[in-house]
């Protein structure tokens, strides 16, 4: 995988990825996430590249945090 974990921790996690730098990927990356239940905020910026994620801990554990990881690299990866 090539993105860099910046932070995370209980209900939040931030990421930067080069592909997230090109607005339309960025954009297809804020599709699919808008479709996440258990998300609760989701922003990106395309200045440096970083997806900050915050997300109900009830609802989205550290396995649904990688295959949600998974799906994401597959989709900047299409590019």
């Amino acid at each position: 995988m090539s993105y860099t974990i910046r932070e995370f921790g209980r209900g939040r996690i931030s990421v930067c990825h080069k592909a997230l730098e090109d607005e339309n990927t960025a954009g297809r990356v804020r599709e699919f996430l808008a479709a996440v239940e258990g998300l609760t905020r989701v922003e990106i910026d395309c200045r440096d590249g970083s997806l900050l994620l915050e997300y109900d801990t009830s609802r989205l554990g550290h396995a649904d945090l990688f295959l949600l990881s998974r799906k994401l690299e597959a989709l900047v990866q299409k590019g």
